[in-house]
């Protein structure tokens, strides 16, 4: 068993230890919450499509863009949402918006940092949406 060990300053000697199933359950915790977060978010600023898909299928969206986003080293919460507002502008699901070529072209280029990642998925959603629109 492994355990991992924090220094989180001490009072005598005592040290914080916790176990690698700890982390784990914590940083599990924080994903529910951050997933029911996210849900609200998507009831509040896209409600029709949180209508449509129902609660367990938003939920399932915002895990699946959740591993989206770690995949390709996006790991701020903002970051993920606003990942979730381009894909949802796009109406589709996560593994369909990953296999455009212009979004793993994006998701995989090092040189971009995540806000940069985000930032340029916006720029060319906002680009093909416009275009859309004038067709």
């Amino acid at each position: 068993m492994t355990i991992l060990q924090r220094d989180c300053g001490r009072i005598g000697e005592l040290m914080l230890r916790i176990r690698e199933e700890q982390m784990t359950a914590l940083e599990q915790a924080q994903l529910q919450r951050f997933i029911g977060d996210a849900a609200e978010f998507i009831a509040q600023v896209w409600p029709t499509e949180h209508q449509t898909m129902g609660e367990e299928k938003v939920r399932e969206f915002v895990a699946d863009s959740v591993r989206l986003c770690s995949t390709h080293g996006v790991e701020s919460e903002d970051l993920v949402l606003s990942l979730i507002n381009v894909v949802l502008a796009l109406d589709l699901d996560p593994k369909e918006f990953v296999s455009q070529a212009w979004v793993e072209q994006v998701l995989k280029n090092d040189e971009l940092d995540e806000d940069d990642k985000i930032e340029e998925l916006e720029r060319r959603t906002d680009e093909l949406l416009l275009s859309n629109e004038s067709e």
